[in-house]
C-alpha cells in the first residue's frame, strides 16, 4: 500500500475559455514485486536469488531498465518464470510500456493461474490503459484468490467507478471496512472512493470516524475539506482546511488546497495569499505555482500568470497542461507567435492532446495564417470528433478565407454539440449577415445575448445590424447596452486597455467623440495597454474632424513599428496636412509592403515637398494604380486642372474607383465647378455606400451654391453615416480591401 495523502488540486485553461481539472493522488498501489524466493541448494539458485534482490533494489531506485536486465540474467540462472515475469512486468509498467507489461503478467498467470500478485498488477496495468472492464475482472479474480488483500478491493472499486457502475462500486468500497478497523488510514481511502462514487455522506462519515480515532491528525480535516469542495460547499471546505492548518500550519498541500477553494469561491486575494504561503514553505511545489498562475490568469493578470507557469515548468518541464496554459496566457496577451512554442511542446509531450493542436490553429488564425491553421483544427477533430470548439475555430478560419457557406455549416456543427456557446452564436450571426440572411443573423445574435447578456461586442454587432436595417432607435438602445457592459468590464479590469478600447468604439458609435477619444487614450496608457485602440483613435479624429492628436496617443503611435498601426497613423498625419511626418512614417516600408492606401499616401506626402520624386515613386507602383497616383501627385501639388483630367481618365477606365471619384470631386470643388463636384461625389457615394466623405463634399458644394436646404440634407446624411460604423469603406481602403 502506498502512503495515502489527501488530494491536491490542479487546474488548467484548456483553450481560450478556461476549464478546471482535478489532480488526484492514485489510490491503487503501483505494481507489486515478489520479494522472496526460496533459496535453492545449488549455486545457480543462490545466484538467481541474489539477482532478484538486486533487481528489486534497482526497481525501488527507479532504475527500471537495470531491473529488467538483472531479471533476464536471473532467468538464465534458473529463477522461477512466474516471479521473473511478474517483476519484469512491473518494471515495464513503470516505463509506461503497458502492452509489454500486460503480456508479462498474462504469461505469469498462464504458468500459475492462482498467482494473485500477477492478477492484481494486471488490473493496475489495464487501469492505466483505461481498459476498465478487463481491469475489474482482473481485480475480482485477485480478490477471490486473496480476500484479505485490500488493494484488490480498492482497484475493483476504482474500475467500477470508471465504468459508471456506482452501486457495485459502493458495495466494493464497503468491503474495505473490515480492514479499516485494523488500519484506520484506510478510512481515508474509503472516503476518497465514496467521493468518486458520488456518495458524499458516506465519505464524510469515514473521515469523521478517522478523526475520532486520530483527533490531532490534520489529514481527516483536510479530507473533509476536499469532499466539501467536490460537493461545491466551499465555505465549509475552507473551514475544514483552516482546522487542518491549525494542526499542521506548515503543510504546503493544505495551503494549496485552501487557496484553490478560495479561488473557486471568488476570494482571489485570499487564494493568492494561500498559494504564496505554500510556495514559501516549499518553493519547489509545482501545484502551488500552477494554481497561482491559474488564479492570476482568471484575473487577467497575464504577465504575472506567465511567470508562475514558467516557474512551475522549471520544476516539471514535461507537463502538457502547464505548457498549454503558458501558451494560453501568452495568446491572451496578444503574443500569438510567442504562444506557439508552448503549444507545440505540449503536443510533443502528448501527441493526442487535441486542445493544444487546436490552440496552434487559434494562434495561426490570429496571425492571419488561416490556411495554415486549418490542418491543426482538423488534427484536433481527428483525435476528438465531438470537439465543439474545434468546429467553431475551423469555421472562423473558413469565413476569413472567404468560404462563408462552409464556415457557417461548421458553426452549425459546433452549436449542435454545444448550443450554449455564446461566441459561436455571435460568429454564426456575422456569417449569416454576410450571406444576406438578416433574420437568421438577428436571431443568432439575440441567442448569444440570452446566453450571455454581458457579451459586449454582441450588443455592438446587434446595433450595427439594426443600423443596416435602418432601425436607428433599436441600434441606439443596443449601443447603450454595450456601453453598460463595458462599464462593468472596466470596473473589474481598471488596469487593462481592452475594456477602454471597446468603450471608445461604443461611444464612437453613439457619436460621443470627445469621450470616445478619451477612452482611446486610456486604452493605450493603461498598465496593460491595447495598441489596437490607435487605429480606432485615428478614425474617431477623422469622424469628429479633430486635427490634434492627444499627446499620449501620439507618443504611443510614434513608438509603433507594426504596419497595421503605422499606416493609419501616417494617413492621419496626411489628413491634417503634416506631409513631412507622413512621408517619414511610410518611407520605412518597402512599396510592396504597403497597401494601396499606403502607396497613395506616400506619393501624396512626397509630392507636397518634391513633385518629381513623387512621380518617380508612382512609376514604381503597380501599373493598375499609376494613373490615380499621378493624379494625386498633381492634386497634392495644387495643379487642379491636371489632376481633374488625370482623375477623369482613371474613371473612364474604371468607374468604380472610389478614391479617384472622391479625388475628382474634391478637385472640382476647389476649381469652383460645384455642380460637377456634386455629380462626381454622388458617383463616389454609390461605390462606397457607408462612407460619409462624398456627402461632406456635396454639403460644401451646396453651401457654396447657397442651397441651404440641400446642404442641410447632406450634413444630416454625414452625421447618420458617422454614427453607423467607424469601420466603413475608409478603413477597408486603409487595409487595401476596397477597390482603391
Amino acid at each position: 500500500m502506498p502512503h495515502i495523502k489527501y488530494r491536491v488540486w490542479g487546474s488548467c485553461s484548456e483553450h481560450i475559455a478556461s476549464f478546471k481539472k482535478n489532480i488526484y493522488y492514485p489510490l491503487v498501489s503501483k505494481a507489486r514485486l515478489t520479494q522472496i524466493v526460496r533459496k535453492g541448494d545449488t549455486e545457480s539458485e543462490e545466484r538467481a536469488s541474489e539477482l532478484l534482490t538486486k533487481a528489486n533494489e534497482a526497481y525501488d531506485r527507479g532504475e527500471y531498465l537495470l531491473a529488467i536486465e538483472l531479471l533476464d540474467d536471473a532467468i538464465t540462472e534458473g529463477l522461477s518464470s512466474v516471479v521473473a515475469l511478474n517483476n519484469k512486468g512491473a518494471a515495464l509498467d513503470a516505463l509506461e510500456r503497458r502492452e509489454a507489461a500486460a503480456h508479462c503478467y498474462r504469461s505469469a498467470i498462464s504458468h500459475s493461474p492462482t498467482y494473485e500478485l500477477a492478477w492484481h498488477n494486471l488490473g493496475n496495468c489495464l487501469m492505466a490503459q483505461e481498459r476498465y472492464r478487463q481491469a475489474a475482472k482482473a481485480y475480482l479474480k485477485a480478490g477471490r484468490l486473496a480476500p484479505n488483500h485490500v488493494e484488490n478491493m480498492i482497484g475493483l472499486a476504482e474500475s467500477l467507478i470508471e465504468l459508471g457502475s456506482l452501486r457495485k462500486a459502493r458495495r466494493a468500497i464497503k468491503r474495505i471496512s473490515a480492514a479499516a478497523e485494523k488500519d484506520r488510514s484506510l478510512l481515508l481511502v474509503q472516503a476518497d472512493l465514496y467521493t468518486k462514487a458520488h456518495d458524499g455522506d458516506s465519505a464524510i462519515d469515514c473521515c469523521k470516524r478517522y478523526i475520532s480515532s486520530n483527533p490531532n491528525d490534520p489529514l481527516g480535516y483536510a479530507h473533509i475539506g476536499g469532499i466539501k469542495h467536490e460537493l461545491g460547499d466551499y465555505t465549509e471546505a475552507i473551514d475544514y482546511f483552516e482546522q487542518a492548518l491549525k494542526l499542521s500550519p506548515d503543510d504546503p498541500q493544505i495551503w494549496n488546497n485552501l487557496g484553490y477553494t478560495c479561488h473557486c469561491s471568488g476570494l482571489t486575494d485570499r487564494a493568492l495569499a494561500a498559494f504564496d504561503r505554500a510556495i514559501e514553505i516549499n518553493p519547489g511545489y509545482k501545484h502551488a505555482w500552477y494554481n497561482k498562475g491559474y488564479a492570476l490568469h482568471g484575473e487577467d493578470r497575464l504577465d504575472e500568470a506567465v511567470k508562475c507557469y514558467e516557474k512551475a515548468l522549471e520544476i516539471d518541464p514535461f507537463d502538457p497542461i502547464l505548457l498549454n496554459n503558458l501558451g494560453n496566457a501568452l495568446y491572451n496577451l496578444g503574443k500569438y507567435a510567442d504562444s506557439l512554442p508552448s503549444f507545440v511542446e505540449a503536443i510533443d509531450v502528448d501527441p493526442d492532446y487535441e486542445i493544444a493542436w487546436n490552440n496552434i490553429g487559434n494562434a495561426l488564425e490570429k496571425m492571419g495564417q488561416c490556411e495554415d491553421a486549418i490542418p491543426f483544427h482538423d488534427r484536433s477533430l481527428e483525435i476528438r470528433p465531438d470537439f465543439d470548439y474545434a468546429f467553431y475555430a475551423k469555421g472562423i478560419c473558413k469565413i476569413a478565407l472567404g468560404d462563408v457557406d462552409e464556415g457557417y455549416e461548421l458553426l452549425l456543427e459546433s452549436l449542435d454539440l454545444n448550443p450554449t456557446y455564446d461566441e459561436a452564436w455571435k460568429a454564426r450571426a456575422l456569417a449569416a449577415q454576410k450571406l444576406g440572411r438578416m433574420d437568421d443573423a438577428i436571431a443568432s445574435i439575440e441567442n448569444a445575448l440570452v446566453i450571455n447578456p454581458m457579451l459586449c461586442d454582441a450588443w455592438i454587432e446587434l446595433g450595427n445590424m439594426l443600423t443596416v436595417l435602418e432601425d436607428g432607435a433599436g441600434a441606439h438602445v443596443s449601443f447603450e447596452r454595450a456601453l453598460e457592459c463595458v462599464e462593468e468590464m472596466s470596473s473589474r479590469m481598471p488596469l487593462d486597455g481592452d475594456p477602454w478600447r471597446i468603450r471608445a468604439a461604443v461611444l464612437s458609435r453613439l457619436g460621443r467623440y470627445p469621450e470616445a477619444l478619451d477612452s482611446a487614450v486610456k486604452a493605450v496608457s493603461s498598465r496593460h495597454p491595447d495598441m489596437s485602440a490607435l487605429p480606432l483613435a485615428f478614425d474617431i479624429c477623422r469622424l469628429s474632424n479633430i486635427s490634434v492628436l492627444p499627446s499620449a496617443l501620439a507618443d504611443a503611435a510614434d513608438m509603433q513599428k507594426d504596419i497595421d498601426i503605422v499606416l493609419p497613423y501616417a494617413l492621419f498625419l496626411a489628413r491634417i496636412g503634416n506631409w513631412p511626418a507622413a512621408a517619414r512614417k511610410l518611407s520605412v516600408f518597402q512599396l510592396e509592403e504597403l497597401t494601396r492606401a499606403g502607396r497613395s499616401a506616400l506619393v501624396r506626402a512626397i509630392a507636397a515637398d518634391d513633385r518629381k520624386k513623387a512621380l518617380s515613386v508612382a512609376a514604381r507602383c503597380p501599373e493598375s494604380e499609376r494613373g490615380r497616383l499621378v493624379a494625386e501627385v498633381e492634386y497634392s501639388s495644387g495643379n487642379w486642372r491636371d489632376a481633374i483630367d488625370l482623375y477623369q481618365t482613371v474613371l473612364d477606365e474604371n468607374p468604380s474607383d472610389y478614391r479617384a471619384a472622391l479625388g475628382l470631386a474634391d478637385a472640382l470643388l476647389r476649381q469652383e465647378r460645384f455642380v460637377e463636384a456634386v455629380e462626381t461625389a454622388s458617383i463616389a457615394a454609390g461605390v462606397a455606400v457607408d462612407d460619409w466623405e462624398p456627402f461632406d463634399i456635396m454639403a460644401e458644394a451646396y453651401d457654396r451654391m447657397e442651397n441651404e436646404k440641400r446642404a442641410a440634407e447632406m450634413r444630416a446624411r454625414v452625421e447618420e453615416l458617422k454614427a453607423r460604423c467607424t469601420t466603413s469603406a475608409y478603413n477597408e481602403w486603409i487595409r487595401g480591401d476596397a477597390n482603391g
